[in-house]
């Protein structure tokens, strides 16, 4: 199947990749170590990763951030008018305003100022009418915000702000956040990342994955926070170590910004995050659109007789899926085992190439998402309405 085409705001500029983050932050090997090893927690440290299954090499630092897919199979590498171009970092001011041209600047003051911001734009999203075009944009920026000022903010955020994702700039001591206040935002992402368990625990691998949530990466010179994710616990036993699997979920309206906290991932891990899944809500339809991007080798098509075709690597979009009421269109949505696990699957255990998320496992998604029994029901009411904490945030 031919790779879709990138869209625009998503396409790699020249030098628009990192370098991988340097050893010291990143792990050398990747491989199984033994089955009887539970997943540690903060507590426990671990110097090698342990050998790696036969017939595997171990990603050095010079593969990681390498596109698994190769170009297509009639394309030799080793052809002279080809040549590979890596990409350089990506810099924070783009993190700062792709996708956020309408989006509010508030000067951080100290915790109340950003508690009373956050608090307003939830009462915003609580009386807005169900309209994707009138309701209140879920980013807010902040600065300046110092990495002492960030530790506060996490502390008030594990209490009360729970459905609040990060990303700071650290150089530019920036703060953006992105507010997910109504149930449709939760459960889109939690409730896929359960469905993807279930499919790893029907096929025996158990104890193997295990949900990252929120965790905050270190990125080149900022941080971020998923909406989920997940980790190969075996191979990634740390609670700090990188995911495999990451969720991302936005309003249909802020497409263009999603893209953006997609990218991150990729442009950020060196190669650690291998799948990036975006959820596109629109409330007003009712819909869902589910995008599966990885890291894939996209070719330059700005050929001449002095320049020769160039490749590199970057976020390709794999496959779309769109979840609407009346009809699911893309199905089925297949993770590739090795993706996830980060080795090859064992014939002799029944464990899978792919795990199939079908259309029958993506229509009993939608209808957690928006059961039947509720849809005269406002999104919004049974949310808001009575819920609130005494300083007008909805508590968890």
């Amino acid at each position: 199947m031919p790779m879709p085409t990138m869209p625009a705001k998503f396409t790699l500029q020249a030098g628009g990749y990192p370098a991988p983050p340097d050893s010291s932050q990143t792990q050398k090997a990747e491989g199984q170590v033994d089955s009887e090893e539970i997943c540690s927690d903060s507590s426990q440290t671990q110097e090698s990763e342990g050998p790696v299954d036969s017939g595997e090499i171990p990603p050095d630092s010079s593969q990681l951030g390498e596109a698994e897919r190769p170009v297509d199979s009639d394309e030799s590498s080793s052809d002279s008018s080809q040549t590979q171009e890596s990409a350089g970092a990506l810099d924070n001011q783009y993190y700062l305003t792709e996708g956020l041209d309408c989006v509010e600047h508030i000067k951080y003051i100290d915790i109340s100022s950003f508690k009373g911001a956050v608090n307003t734009r939830v009462g915003e999203f609580c009386v807005a009418d169900n309209n994707e075009s009138s309701s209140p944009s879920p980013y807010l920026i902040f600065s300046p915000v110092t990495l002492h000022q960030l530790a506060r903010i996490d502390s008030e955020r594990k209490i009360k702000y729970k459905t609040v994702r990060t990303l700071y700039l650290t150089e530019l001591e920036t703060l953006i956040i992105k507010i997910m206040p109504l149930p449709e935002h939760e459960i889109t992402t939690h409730v896929f990342e359960r469905m993807i368990i279930d499919k790893v625990l029907e096929g025996g691998q158990r104890a193997m994955i295990i949900p990252a949530g929120s965790t905050r990466f270190p990125g080149l010179n900022n941080s971020n926070e998923a909406a989920a994710s997940l980790r190969p616990c075996h191979v990634r036993p740390r609670y700090t170590d990188w995911p495999s699997v990451v969720l991302e979920t936005g309003v249909s309206e802020t497409a263009e910004r999603l893209h953006v906290d997609g990218r991150w991932w990729f442009a950020n891990s060196g190669g650690a995050v291998k799948i990036v899944l975006l959820f596109f809500v629109n409330l007003k339809a009712s819909s869902i659109k589910i995008e599966l991007w990885k890291e894939g080798t996209v070719r330059n098509q700005q050929q001449t007789r002095v320049r020769s075709a160039v490749t590199s690597t970057g976020p390709t979009l794999q496959k779309t899926v769109n979840l609407t009421p009346n009809a699911i269109t893309g199905a089925p949505i297949k993770l590739r085992f090795h993706d996830i696990f980060l080795r090859n699957p064992r014939k002799e255990l029944g464990e899978p190439k792919h795990y199939h998320i079908t259309e029958d496992d993506l229509s009993e998604y939608y209808k957690s998402v928006w059961p039947p029994s509720l849809d005269i029901i406002s999104p919004a009411e049974p949310y808001c309405a009575g819920s609130a904490s005494s300083d007008g945030y909805i508590e968890d």
